[in-house]
């Protein structure tokens, strides 16, 4: 049956316009967000993300199978920070923190499609393709050919679209914030829809309802809780989070200065794509804070928020360019990290100001 199904797969005409995406730094909420996006009006993404938190690793090493340049010199690990639950799948629906966001914020309510059945899930498959609209699905990026997982590391969650069936290559088309339209060829797609099911119990997809009534503003009750969050976030005396982790990072670089060793920092993406949206956050929040000392406070926010911006994607540059070129030494990046990371210490500063305000 599965072949007769497979065979029956019609061939979608969508495709995503990768230029229309909104780039949360979580791919489950990128995939949700553009669900509801392409069907409904839906508030503004950056309503979600005021989020100033991370964490970091001192000695931070990708698995030694991985072979590539990108990792192989990896010496220290930041990443996102946030508190569990965040978005818990459950076979009753999603819960945490970022569901809770999702619903009251935007409006965006999450229905979870369990499949144990492989026939089940083709149809349901073939079902959306015949209305033109693309799968969100639970997937694991050791199934797909193009990435540094593949076939190395079987556990590493993903949550992707599935957008079309080439069927002369007999591979689905996937997309996600970073690809879009990438071949999995069937039987690694079947051998992910196994190991889930081993994994979880189930192959998860997903669909969204939307609830129009939602405003596209933030509430002075929700701006004051975004940012409580964030000055705790920043001023925890947890070593590996907030302006401490910072701290740490920098002693990390002064230590790399003097061994002038090629090294990689894993997850400085983090930064700028929480800046960008924090810089939209701060668009939309100064709608409500419309008192002199709240502007003023929110102004000298956004503005370090720029400079932070800037200087985290200039070092992101540099990390890539050192891979390629002899020209960049890393006494030129390790400058560049101390430059990006001496600034973010003012950030619990300047949410504290503007909390002083509300």
């Amino acid at each position: 049956m599965s072949q007769h199904l497979i065979q029956s797969l019609p061939v979608s005409k969508f495709k995503f316009d990768k230029n229309t995406f909104e780039l949360p730094p979580d791919c489950f909420v990128f995939g949700l967000y553009t669900l509801a996006k392409m069907a409904h009006g839906v508030p503004p993404i950056a309503l979600l993300f005021a989020e100033h938190s991370f964490s970091y690793w001192d000695d931070h090493h990708t698995s030694e199978q991985i072979i590539d340049p990108m990792t192989e010199f990896t010496r220290f690990g930041f990443f996102r920070h946030h508190q569990d639950p965040y978005l818990m799948v459950t076979p009753d629906g999603v819960y945490g923190e970022m569901a809770d966001l999702l619903s009251e914020r935007c409006g965006i309510s999450i229905d979870v499609l369990p499949f144990t059945d492989f026939d089940r899930l083709l149809r349901h498959i073939r079902d959306q393709f015949d209305q033109g609209s693309p799968v969100l699905v639970d997937f694991n990026m050791g199934y797909i050919p193009s990435r540094h997982q593949y076939k190395i590391i079987l556990e590493y969650e993903h949550t992707i679209f599935l957008t079309q069936f080439d069927h002369a290559t007999q591979a689905f088309l996937i997309s996600d914030q970073d690809v879009v339209d990438d071949p999995v060829p069937l039987d690694d797609f079947k051998a992910c829809f196994h190991a889930l099911i081993k994994m979880k119990g189930t192959f998860n997809c997903y669909q969204v309802t939307i609830d129009r009534e939602k405003n596209a503003g933030l509430t002075l009750a929700q701006i004051k809780l975004d940012v409580q969050k964030n000055v705790d976030n920043l001023t925890t005396d947890h070593p590996a989070l907030g302006i401490q982790a910072v701290r740490c990072y920098l002693q990390a670089m002064e230590r790399m200065n003097c061994d002038n060793k090629t090294f990689y920092t894993f997850g400085t993406w983090v930064f700028p794509t929480q800046r960008r949206l924090q810089m939209r956050w701060c668009k939309i929040a100064g709608k409500t804070l419309t008192e002199p000392e709240q502007q003023n406070a929110l102004g000298q926010l956004e503005s370090h928020l720029t400079a932070t911006l800037r200087k985290w994607s200039e070092y992101a540059m540099l990390e890539k360019l050192i891979r390629k070129t002899d020209r960049i030494s890393p006494e030129k990046l390790v400058k560049k990290g101390i430059e990006a990371a001496t600034l973010e210490l003012e950030s619990a500063k300047l949410w504290v100001n503007l909390q002083y305000t509300l």
